[in-house]
């Protein structure tokens, strides 16, 4: 008897009697199990196997017409389950970047002058298609179910050196971060006119929660530009009001 395999097998070797297949339980299997006790038997059944088990027995027969055979039982342990995904906590999600200490929420004037929003697109989960968002007017705050939202704009500004994205979730102003290309949080490169396009992506953590990013730009000259884009993990207003109502008829 040996143990270290699976899947069920038997094979017959030198067999010229059909008799010896038939009556192989009879010859072999019965007698055996006879003289093993209880607990061995437990201990190969297949809800209790931890790993494959092979179990070979061998028998001959010194009768006419004398003939000999084997037959392996293999018992498969069952495959463990993959363990799910780990899905990132909310808090955690919004941790991202760098903290800007001392810093609170700065109001400025909605994206669409200093920054023109080029792209806009959100999904449920990483892995999983993007969908291409319309970018609403100017002033208007965006709405997509997403978790993870990714942006590229345009900054309409040639003399501008360096851009950061200053971010807050609006139910904590307190806490502001930063995404920059020293954390490698956001992409920039300048095109030929000489105008700066930064692409950047942020998992929002809260579900229907609201985010303000600021996009900070810095001129040549010293001084600094801000416009905020505000976005919700949320459908819009429009489709919430009309989904109410369709629930209120049913």
């Amino acid at each position: 008897v040996s143990a270290d395999g699976l899947a069920i097998g038997a094979e017959l070797a030198h067999v010229t009697a059909l008799d010896l297949a038939e009556h192989l339980v009879d010859l072999v299997l019965q007698p055996m199990l006879e003289q093993c006790a209880a607990e061995d038997v437990e201990d190969v059944a297949p809800a209790a196997v931890a790993a494959d088990l092979v179990v070979t027995l061998e028998a001959r027969v010194r009768s006419y017409p004398e003939a000999s055979g084997s037959c392996t039982v293999q018992v498969k342990a069952p495959a463990a389950p993959k363990p799910p995904a780990p899905v990132p906590a909310a808090d955690a999600e919004d941790e991202e970047g760098d903290l800007l200490d001392g810093a609170e929420a700065v109001a400025a004037d909605p994206v669409g002058k200093l920054v023109t929003l080029e792209r806009w697109r959100a999904r449920a989960d990483a892995g999983e298609e993007w969908n291409e968002r319309k970018i609403p007017p100017r002033g208007e705050d965006l709405y997509a179910p997403g978790r993870i939202h990714d942006f590229r704009f345009r900054v309409n500004a040639a003399d501008v050196e360096s851009v950061e994205i200053q971010w807050w979730r609006n139910d904590r102003t307190k806490k502001v971060r930063t995404f920059t290309e020293r954390n490698k949080r956001i992409e920039v490169d300048r095109d030929q006119d000489g105008f700066l396009h930064v692409r950047f992506d942020k998992s929002l953590g809260k579900e229907k929660g609201a985010y303000t990013f600021a996009v900070v730009a810095r001129k040549k000259d010293g001084t600094t530009l801000r416009e905020n884009l505000v976005v919700h993990r949320a459908r819009p207003p429009k489709e919430e009001e009309e989904k109410g109502k369709g629930g209120g008829k049913k």
